[in-house]
């Protein structure tokens, strides 16, 4: 019995459906990647915004932090100043 095909042919077809694979796995891998850096930018965004850190467009960083106990806001603008604000509200 003999195959209508030839072993160029063969190659060929493999070529096409080798290519054809990539292609879709690829557009699948750049979908699950925008997806991805979506998901992350917004949950980093909503992180920031239930811990009080923002992130302004000059590059700075301000702490914004809630007292209780007269029911006000603190804006700080380290980390460090926002330690040393907890340090002399709970240990005088």
């Amino acid at each position: 019995m003999q195959s209508n095909f030839s072993a160029s042919d063969f190659s060929d077809q493999t070529a096409r459906s080798l290519e054809a694979e990539f292609a879709q796995i690829t557009q699948q891998h750049t979908r699950r990647d925008r997806i991805k850096s979506f998901i992350k930018q917004n949950l980093t965004a909503l992180l920031n915004f239930l811990t009080g850190e923002q992130q302004h467009r000059d590059g700075t960083t301000q702490w914004t932090v809630y007292d209780p106990r007269n029911d006000q806001r603190q804006v700080f603008d380290s980390q460090q100043a926002v330690r040393s604000w907890l340090e002399q509200r709970y240990y005088r």
